[in-house]
């Protein structure tokens, strides 16, 4: 996604503005919103369209709500990192997981680290429950078990390290003092699908 976008979609919801991603207004009656688009230039690239509908459907996503702006933009990047390893999980085992970061239960540690007194990276440490779930796709009976058990995934942020499987509903919460992710990952997998 590139920074106009990512500035398109923090944008959302004020009352008129204009992005790289186009014109946009909104408009509210009762509960419900209205959004119009207009194009600037008459012609855009379907990646550039596609990188704006993401962008959107970050903004709207509602794990975002009641954030800041700098820490619904600091989300947004670290959201790029993650969703790319869904789609390399999803392309291996064969699946469609959808898979999100409950940015809410980080607004905290976000503040932290954008106030420079945490160094972690968000999307690493939620990237290793969906990489676990890649790894179990090596083999055609893990492939198998992921098809039929998993079908969302969900990254929390603490208070301690759990990793629960309900319903096919994968979820992760995140420990920044815990250790070896990878083995917990893998050795609940095992022990689950």
């Amino acid at each position: 996604m590139n920074s106009s976008s990512t500035l398109c979609a923090a944008l959302v919801g004020a009352a008129t503005f204009a992005t790289g991603c186009g014109m946009f207004s909104t408009s509210t009656s009762g509960s419900s919103a209205t959004v119009r688009t207009s194009s600037s230039t008459s012609s855009s690239t379907s990646s550039t369209a596609s990188n704006t509908q993401e962008s959107v459907a970050l903004a709207t996503d509602p794990s975002l709500e009641g954030l800041t702006l700098r820490q619904r933009e600091f989300a947004q990047g670290q959201n790029e990192d993650f969703q790319e390893q869904v789609a390399i999980a999803n392309e291996r085992c064969g699946t469609n997981i959808e898979a999100r970061i409950d940015w809410q239960s980080f607004a905290a540690q976000i503040d932290l680290r954008l106030d420079g007194q945490l160094n972690k990276s968000f999307s690493g440490y939620c990237a290793t429950g969906i990489d676990g779930v890649r790894s179990a796709c090596d083999s055609d009976t893990g492939k198998g078990a992921v098809q039929q058990r998993i079908q969302q995934y969900t990254c929390h942020y603490g208070p301690e390290r759990t990793m629960t499987l309900d319903e096919g509903h994968l979820q992760l919460n995140i420990d920044w003092e815990a250790a070896n992710y990878g083995d917990f990952v893998g050795d609940f997998l095992g022990r689950s699908l």
